[in-house]
């Protein structure tokens, strides 16, 4: 090894340092309505990074015929471009005390699945299984990444080859530590998020029907164009010590202030994320609301894309609305003969009428 431009004339000390990510997640999923799960149906749950350029992941779990018995399975989809080739997935049955009644530890990729547990034997002993068909499961994921960098940290010439003399001048070399970039903004996060969980000088409080925030008037400017028209502007709110928000909840609340603090976002569950886009979309987080909609994507069933279409037509969103009219087009006749699709048409003609000249065009297009 040699540095670039220079001949081999001399000895070198070089100190190399590789950096690997790998992300870890530990999480209780509840999975509510259980026994309404049916094959072909997928339950979601979205994971955020756990580190700056770490991944984002959507876990499903579904039901699985195998050797004549049904099984519940997990699965994994990763969306992030850094390339985890394998996970290893710790999984973890609670029963109605929250003790482990069941675990499996295996690996996993994007490809294939984890066969965890057998239906029949949830359904027999629901009382203890899947009290208040609950089914609750304790995840540990972690994903192996690819190399984030390689490089000669510090390099110097080495006058003598003698071996006492190198392992002085070895410890004599300082060592240029790397900028760790995401500790500083692990700590920073750490810092802003403390504000928020213990009010420090708080200036406004946001309040919903049923609880009070207190908030600071820069750092909700700061991220919400919104915010700062509402605190900058000729509005009453510039002034006063409270803002109402009566059409958000006190949970969306408190997820739309964890974001805006730490720019993080908890794991999604359907209701959730369609609450949190709305309010993203109001408040004008456009980084927010594309998650909440990465989330709605993934999450799309027979039961809820009639409410994906509604809500990505009230909120202009053309590429959910897209994927949701995409999805009622792969459906089967039964789907179209719902109570549900016809309630829909009712209220909605000028959407369902949309995905339905789509689906002519589709047809003349293959005929």
């Amino acid at each position: 090894m040699w540095r670039a431009g220079t001949e081999i004339s001399k000895p070198d000390l070089c100190f190399a340092r590789t950096l690997l990510r790998s992300d870890r997640h530990s999480f209780v999923w509840t999975i509510r309505e259980f026994s309404s799960l049916q094959r072909g149906q997928k339950r979601r749950i979205l994971l955020n990074p756990t580190s700056r350029g770490g991944i984002q992941l959507t876990v499903n779990s579904f039901l699985r015929e195998e050797n004549g018995e049904e099984y519940v399975c997990i699965g994994i989809e990763d969306s992030s471009e850094i390339d985890y080739s394998w996970y290893s997935i710790q999984l973890c049955l609670l029963g109605v005390e929250g003790k482990v009644v069941h675990s499996k530890k295996a690996f996993a990729n994007i490809e294939s699945h984890i066969t965890f547990f057998e239906k029949r034997k949830l359904m027999d002993d629901e009382a203890s299984l899947i009290p208040n068909d609950v089914l609750c499961l304790r995840c540990e994921i972690q994903g192996e990444a690819k190399t984030v960098w390689s490089r000669i940290e510090n390099c110097r010439h080495i006058n003598s080859m003698n071996l006492v003399t190198l392992a002085k001048e070895m410890d004599e070399v300082a060592l240029t530590e790397p900028e760790m970039t995401s500790n500083v903004s692990s700590s920073f996060t750490e810092a802003i998020k403390s504000l928020l969980e213990e009010g420090t000088l708080s200036d406004v409080s946001l309040r919903t029907d049923s609880k009070s925030f207190p908030a600071h008037k820069c750092i909700l400017s700061a991220r919400s164009p919104v915010f700062k028209a509402m605190f900058n502007g000729d509005m009453k709110e510039k002034t006063s010590k409270f803002v109402e928000i009566p059409d958000l909840d006190e949970d969306t609340l408190r997820e739309l202030l964890s974001y805006i603090y730490t720019d993080m976002v908890t794991e999604l569950e359907w209701r959730g994320a369609t609450d949190l886009y709305r309010a993203a979309d109001k408040y004008e987080l456009l980084d927010l609301k594309r998650r909440c909609s990465i989330f709605l994507k993934s999450d799309l069933s027979v039961s809820s894309v009639c409410t994906v279409l509604v809500l990505a037509d009230l909120h202009h969103d053309q590429e959910l609305r897209e994927t949701a009219q995409d999805f009622v087009m792969r459906q089967e006749e039964d789907f179209f003969t719902s109570d549900t699709w016809r309630s829909f048409k009712k209220e909605n003609s000028y959407i369902a009428m949309e995905i339905m000249e789509r689906i002519v065009c589709n047809i003349k297009r293959h005929h």
